[in-house]
């Protein structure tokens, strides 16, 4: 979708448009509104009241945000949550007791890993709070993307089965280019059926790829990127730790890119929730501190109210 810009302010995105002077204006623009009851602000030309051209329009695109999408894992909530899953992990070498751990961390991992997603897709760009309660239990999405994985496994070997090398290879090629949308598909639907059967319908990836347009293939490559990035990460930090330590550094480095991972597929959904029929928490006004109204600068408010 392409941006529409202010009429005043040619670099900032528009949040409001008035159809009385037919004009585009960013959040700097408006006036605040003159009703106690109105939700939209005033024109600052007419003092009538604009029109919401969308919160999608004053996102910042994904690809803008990759410097703070690789440093989400870094804000505390989330780092703490990391870090102490990764103690953990240093009981995965003790045999047995290995075994159990390691399963116990993977759980957590795609626990939480989900939590922010939701949590990114509904606008909130702070990771949520390791303690704090969830909206719902988010058990059965990490159930659904196992079976997806096993699901892809079985359908493609069938593909081979039933029309050969040919028919193997475009089944692999196809579900690997969906596999992000079958991912956005677990975290967005409701119900572990639902989500399961659409997850791996060719029918409902192809339309999610359509709806977000020419950056779904952006996102695939991110995607593949993030994929291998966890393993050099978790090779790099076991280089620079003792032996006993290697555990704990190799799953660190895997789970911080998979957070990273899950937060920009939370984030797409945040971005494109117009196309994707997906409510967002945020006031329409602010766009998840991303479009908010700029700081009280009195030079730039005169200029405004020229």
């Amino acid at each position: 979708m392409e941006r529409i810009t202010c009429n005043y302010h040619p670099r900032q995105a528009a949040r409001w448009h008035c159809p009385r002077c037919d004009v585009n204006l960013c959040p700097g623009c408006v006036r605040k509104a003159s009703g106690p009851f109105h939700e939209h602000p005033d024109c600052p030309l007419c003092d009538g009241r604009v029109d919401s051209l969308g919160l999608g329009n004053v996102i910042v695109p994904f690809w803008r945000r990759l410097p703070r999408i690789f440093a989400y894992p870094l804000q505390p909530a989330a780092l703490l949550y990391l870090l102490g899953l990764s103690l953990l992990a240093l009981a995965i070498p003790i045999p047995l007791m290995g075994l159990f751990v390691l399963l116990l961390v993977v759980l957590a991992i795609l626990q939480y890993s989900f939590r922010v997603l939701a949590h990114t897709a509904a606008g909130h760009l702070q990771p949520p709070e390791v303690g704090m309660r969830s909206e719902e239990d988010v058990t059965p999405r990490v159930a659904a993307l196992f079976l997806v994985y096993v699901a892809i496994g079985y359908l493609t070997n069938l593909a081979g089965h039933l029309l050969g090398w040919p028919g193997f290879w475009a089944a692999s090629l196809f579900f690997g280019l969906m596999l992000p949308a079958s991912i956005l598909i677990v975290g967005l639907e409701k119900g572990f059926f639902r989500s399961l059967v659409r997850a791996i319908n060719p029918v409902s990836l192809s339309a999610l790829a359509m709806r977000i347009g020419p950056a779904y293939l952006l996102l695939f490559l991110f995607v593949q990127l993030l994929s291998g990035a966890g393993g050099q990460l978790a090779q790099i930090l076991a280089g620079l730790v003792p032996a006993w330590a290697a555990a704990g550094a190799l799953a660190f480095g895997f789970m911080y890119m998979h957070l990273v991972t899950f937060h920009l597929l939370g984030y797409v959904i945040y971005q494109y929730h117009e196309e994707l029929g997906f409510e967002v928490d945020v006031r329409q006004d602010q766009s998840g501190g991303e479009a908010a109204r700029p700081a009280a600068d009195p030079g730039q408010s005169v200029l405004g109210q020229v």
